[in-house]
């Protein structure tokens, strides 16, 4: 049997945006929630977060929602809106790596090379948990994030970050160029601290030196991105490498439109 191809349209981005208005409908007005409350509320996103991630290589799953964070957000978050990007990417680049150590397995002793597509495995829920913490901060917020104990929920400095973006759709303003980028950096290098670069230290902990070497060295080519345009990494595993390069993939994101990013999903 063919498979499906994967163009998601607006449409499929507006029944997400629907779901979550449908989820989270007739929530307490924050100053009406006890602590214990606010806590309870915030496992229920989680939980949701956890079931809309599905497994580790639910890539396109992910990319649709993270682009209905970006239009629920009134185009002011542009952090989703990427990573619907990186999630594609960064799925589909690992699989390839999986099906050559695939051939391999078989001549394997003592598991070896099953233990390296784990560590590919735990890279790629990587990608899942960022998607995860993404979706859940961003609708926790939207609710609670005026609660006067919220920030014992969520990190100060990341509370911040997204009240300004709530505060943006509320008032219906589109946020400057200046400060949705500063806005998609903060979140950008929150994200690649508290579980990106972890997880990939731990994960390329246990792989072969030639399959470090593969892995840290990397061209990734959004397919949104204009012609002869790519991201460069002498070492992946590098956080201020990552930073660097994605901030030019948010520029890049910028400089085409976002009907253009969702276009480009169905091309990888």
């Amino acid at each position: 049997m063919a498979r499906t191809r994967f163009a998601p349209t607006r449409a499929d981005v507006r029944a997400c945006v629907d779901d979550a208005a449908q989820r989270w409908a007739g929530v307490a007005h924050p100053t009406d929630v006890s602590f214990e409350e606010l806590v309870a509320a915030h496992a229920r996103i989680l939980a949701a977060a956890e079931e809309l991630s599905g497994g580790t290589e639910d890539a396109q799953k992910r990319a649709v929602t993270y682009f209905s964070i970006y239009e629920d957000s009134q185009g002011n978050f542009m952090f989703p809106l990427i990573a619907s990007h990186g999630s594609m990417w960064g799925v589909t680049h690992t699989q390839r790596i999986d099906r050559a150590l695939r051939q391999l397995r078989r001549f394997s002793r003592h598991g070896r090379v099953q233990g390296w597509m784990d560590a590919l495995d735990a890279i790629r829920d990587i990608n899942r948990r960022v998607f995860v913490e993404i979706y859940s901060t961003f609708y926790f917020t939207r609710f609670y994030g005026r609660h006067p104990r919220a920030n014992e929920v969520i990190k100060p400095e990341v509370l911040a970050l997204y009240n300004r973006v709530h505060e943006a759709v509320e008032a219906g303003e589109k946020m400057p160029l200046s400060e949705r980028r500063d806005l998609y950096f903060e979140v950008f290098v929150h994200e690649q601290h508290d579980i990106v670069d972890p997880g990939i230290h731990d994960a390329v902990a246990t792989c072969p030196s030639w399959m470090v070497s593969v892995f840290k060295r990397v061209r990734p080519r959004f397919k949104y991105f204009p012609r002869g345009e790519s991201l460069v990494f002498t070492d992946f595993t590098d956080v201020d490498q990552r930073n660097r390069e994605g901030l030019r993939a948010m520029d890049f994101g910028e400089q085409v439109g976002a009907d253009r990013v969702l276009e480009a999903l169905s091309e990888y």
